[in-house]
Order: C-alpha cells, then structure tokens, then sequence
C-alpha cells in the first residue's frame, strides 16, 4: 500500500509510486513491490521483531528533481533523524518500473509506525511511502 501524504496528486504519479520497485540492500538483497508479499520482507520483520516498517526517501521533495548533491545532504539528515528515533534502518533505492525516472536511494525503516512514517515523509516533502505491515 502506498500512503498518499498529499491529496493533489495525479492518478499518473500515484500509479507510478504503485508500480515502482524498492530495492532494498540487505544482506540478502531483493526487491519489494506495492501490495505484493515478500517472504523476505517477512523474515527481516521475525528477524528485528517487528510489525510494521517504511520505505522513505529524502530525495526530490514534492516530486521535484535536485542535484544529485542536494538529495545525498537530504538523505544523510534523514539518517540521522531516524538513528536518533533508535531504528534499524537498511539502505535501498526505489525506482520506478519502466527506468524513466533516476532512482532515488532510500532507507527500509524497521518499527517506523505510520503515524511516525508520515511525519518524516512529510518533513522531508515526499508524496508518498509505501507502508509496510505484517499480516500474517
């Protein structure tokens, strides 16, 4: 599931959060899709002993490209802010399907609940997270 932080978003850029790939750098890496299980997903949660976790990026607030630079600074205090909460935190990026769009590198948060997941997605002005919580 993708939780929409803004309600101005196209149906366009809604379906390219949903069929984006979040890769995510782990020990054992894999890739994640929207509202698709991931039996490694499910083993990291069992793993940290958690129910929930994010997907955040800082990059590219509101959908709006920065420099390279820029997205690496925004990145790195985004890091720190969730450090400072104490989770676990692994890198990744997310990108969309087709490769139009530069990724844009990421952090899988493990026991980011969604009110906390929307209140760092919405510091660092993104549209969207993807919200990851374990159902079974």
């Amino acid at each position: 599931m993708v939780e929409q932080l803004h309600t101005t978003l196209s149906a366009d850029l809604i379906c390219a959060y949903e069929s984006a790939n979040y890769h995510v750098r782990s020990e054992k890496p894999f890739i994640m899709e929207v509202n698709k299980r991931s039996d490694r997903l499910s083993d990291l949660f069992w793993t940290y002993r958690v129910s929930c976790a994010a997907f955040i990026t800082a990059y590219n607030p509101l959908s709006k490209p920065l420099p390279y630079e820029e997205n690496q600074l925004r990145n790195k205090n985004l890091k720190s802010d969730v450090e400072s909460m104490g989770l676990i935190l692994i890198s990744g990026y997310g990108q969309d399907s087709l490769g139009e769009w530069d990724r844009e590198d990421s952090f899988l948060i493990f026991g980011l609940n969604l009110p906390d997941a929307k209140i760092l997605g919405l510091k660092y002005e993104q549209n969207a997270i993807p919200n990851l919580i374990l159902l079974n």
